[in-house]
């Protein structure tokens, strides 16, 4: 075994995904921080005066927002 295979059997996932991530993280903080966006809207946003009268009052006081971890099991998921 040369020494180019050994260097990559020595990269685990882990380390591949970290170092990976770093990298794809960058790559994201230069597109937004640069001065050119051709992404960028280019017509002007509406403002709330001049939306359309069709849209309804709120009438929401207060929302409860539940994130939960996980799921049930996937037996308890069929239908009998």
């Amino acid at each position: 075994m040369n020494l180019k295979q050994q260097q990559l059997q020595a990269v685990t996932r882990r380390h591949f995904l970290a170092q990976g991530s770093t990298g794809i993280g960058s790559l994201a903080l230069g597109a937004m921080l640069a001065e050119n966006k051709p992404l960028a809207a280019s017509t002007p946003k509406k403002h709330d005066a001049e939306l359309p009268a069709y849209r309804l009052p709120t009438r929401a006081k207060s929302v409860i927002f539940l994130h939960m971890a996980g799921s049930p099991p996937q037996q308890e998921l069929f239908d009998y």
